[in-house]
């Protein structure tokens, strides 16, 4: 994040030029009207609607899977063409944009065995042998490009195998199982591969493809052999990457069809095992997570063997959906939804998940993906699409009709999808298609906090304490999830004494609000006020510019005085090269 606010300076400033600048009282006058004590100033700071925010938890995801050609991908998409007609401010001479000016987050998607491809290795171990696992080098380029780029890391991790055509699921798991359980192990699905043919304890077989068809297996999500095995990959995984500094989130739960955790298929070919499943995987991932966001599918068939149905059609089922991502969320996960633009109420977004996230509003960050694909999908016998276009006239109307259903949802982050061809794929629908869209999500779509207000004493006394009060507002649609576990003790509000020539902080002259919550700062909910006790210590006299800032408690080293600002506000002040807001340059005396 710190790299990263360093690299969108420039940019920022060059697109906060282009359109709507709000000034500072808009909304409202000051918050203390005339009662400012002498020896005080009220500061009101500008709002800026335009600059480009690049925040945690926040904007668009860039997802791709393990590819071979990593350096094509990163050459691509840091040239990427555009149609800047659909944005009438631009003034730029460039045909290509830079992707990553606007996602930060690398989102990797793959398999279990893609990551863990024999037991006790991982292709992000140190010396891998990058010739007998290919996907190791990826990995590796990728990180290093991430980092190289000020990019965060997200992963998701599948187990079912039934839509890959491939295998997702490593054989030492199945062969774990084959010792444990003999001949009782193998079970097989009927040929419309929905329920078990044959029973079995520990996995399921069945083909996919013809000339010839190919064989593969999924586990049981309710096998303990698997939950065991499971639980060790995750905790490895968690061991390298529950790192805020190179990893924004992780997606599980990896189970069912497309990793979605719907069209489950449980060793006892019914739903008996479905919440204890569920509250296990939950546990799995949130008590080796503690510092990275977790994030699981949110829709009416959690965890179900159903697939496709109306919510009518299936009350009770529904209302466990409810009640187990209800838990999830009491253990800190967030929630995303991967059929955004769908709108069929059997299998897209719909009633249900609308209602049950609208309950969640502001409690709960949400993560959006849009469901149809511009380059998959054909026709039916009779002509009939079998695609998006049975829903939307063209791409420009799926897309809108995806950032609509993602608004109403308040997400606080939207996809950008990879498609090997580079052109008529995802990303370059949404830069084509709906390059506008792209803009207005991270101009209001995304948390954009600031505060308007600050009432500060102009001079200051060595010893002596002030109190300081600030105003902040959100004026974006998302908010900034604080709130949740992995972030209530990583950010927090700030101001602090910063030397005017070097920028740095003035011993340790760093000034926390513990009462400020930034989840509490809502575009409904209106400005947050709050007052907070500073005394300068072992300052020389002299002039200093009192900041203010949200610091990432979890980055640099704060132990030893290196605090770093976490977060980049949505004003128009003046800024340090690290990010801290000048408030006002104040005199300070022994």
């Amino acid at each position: 994040m710190y790299r990263r606010i360093l690299y969108l300076l420039a940019l920022s400033t060059a697109l906060a030029s282009c359109g709507e600048k709000t000034g500072p009282d808009d909304g409202g006058g000051s918050p203390w009207g005339s009662n400012i004590p002498e020896g005080y100033e009220e500061v009101s700071i500008l709002y800026d609607a335009n600059a480009i925010l690049q925040n945690p938890l926040s904007g668009w995801v860039i997802y791709v899977p393990l590819i071979e050609n990593v350096e094509e991908f990163w050459e691509k998409y840091e040239n990427f063409p555009y149609n800047k007609a659909l944005d009438p401010s631009d003034v730029s001479t460039e045909s290509t944009v830079n992707v990553f000016d606007y996602g930060h987050v690398l989102y990797l998607r793959g398999s279990w065995t893609d990551f863990n491809p024999e037991e006790n290795v991982y292709i992000w171990q140190d010396g891998i042998d990058e010739n007998k696992y290919p996907l190791a080098r990826s990995l590796r380029l990728f990180e290093e490009g991430a980092a190289q780029r000020g990019l965060k890391l997200a992963f998701t991790l599948k187990c079912d195998s039934r839509d890959a055509n491939a295998q997702c699921t490593p054989d030492f798991v199945k062969d774990k199982m084959v010792a444990e359980y003999g001949s009782n192990a193998n079970g097989t699905l009927t040929s419309d591969g929905t329920n078990i043919h044959t029973p079995g304890k520990g996995y399921f077989t069945f083909t996919l493809g013809t000339n010839p068809p190919k064989p593969y297996w999924s586990p049981y999500p309710d096998d303990p052999v698997f939950q065991e095995e499971y639980a060790k990959f995750i905790n490895a995984l968690a061991a390298e990457y529950d790192d805020p500094e190179k990893t924004e989130f992780i997606s599980g739960l990896g189970m069912g069809l497309w990793g979605e955790y719907h069209a489950c298929i449980y060793s006892t070919d019914d739903e008996t095992p479905r919440e204890a499943v569920f509250e296990k995987v939950t546990d799995i991932y949130s008590q080796a997570f503690k510092k990275v966001p977790v994030v699981t599918n949110y829709h009416k068939f959690v965890g179900s063997t159903m697939r496709d149905g109306s919510a009518d059609a299936y009350p009770e089922i529904c209302e466990l959906s409810k009640k187990m991502l209800t838990s999830a969320i009491n253990k800190g996960f967030c929630m995303r939804h991967d059929a955004f633009g769908m709108k069929s109420g059997n299998f897209g977004y719909a009633g249900w998940e609308k209602n049950f996230i609208a309950d969640f509003k502001y409690k709960v960050p949400v993560l959006g993906e849009g469901g149809w694909i511009v380059t998959q999908g054909g026709y039916d016998e009779e002509g009939n699409p079998k695609n998006y276009k049975t829903e939307y006239s063209d791409a420009r109307a799926l897309r809108q009709g995806e950032y609509d259903a993602m608004a109403s949802a308040y997400v606080n982050m939207m996809d950008l999808r990879y498609d090997e061809s580079y052109v008529r794929g995802e990303t370059w629908s949404w830069f084509n298609d709906a390059y506008d869209l792209v803009l207005q999500f991270l101009r209001k779509g995304c948390y954009r906090v600031y505060p308007d207000k600050v009432i500060v004493p102009v001079k200051l006394q060595n010893g002596k304490e002030y109190t300081v009060k600030h105003r902040w507002r959100n004026r974006g649609e998302a908010y900034f999830p604080t709130n949740i576990p992995q972030y209530k003790a990583r950010f927090k509000v700030a101001f602090a004494l910063l030397n005017t020539s070097t920028g740095e902080i003035v011993g340790d002259n760093i000034f926390f609000d513990e009462k400020a919550d930034p989840s509490a700062w809502t575009l409904d909910g209106g400005p947050v006020e709050y007052s907070v006790d500073i005394a300068p210590k072992g300052v020389a006299a002299g002039y200093y510019d009192l900041c203010v800032g949200i610091v990432d408690m979890f980055a640099g080293d704060p132990k030893s005085g290196d605090y770093r600002i976490g977060v980049q506000l949505g004003t128009q002040g003046e800024t340090t090269g690290t990010g801290w807001l000048k408030v006002k340059k104040v005199a300070v005396t022994d």
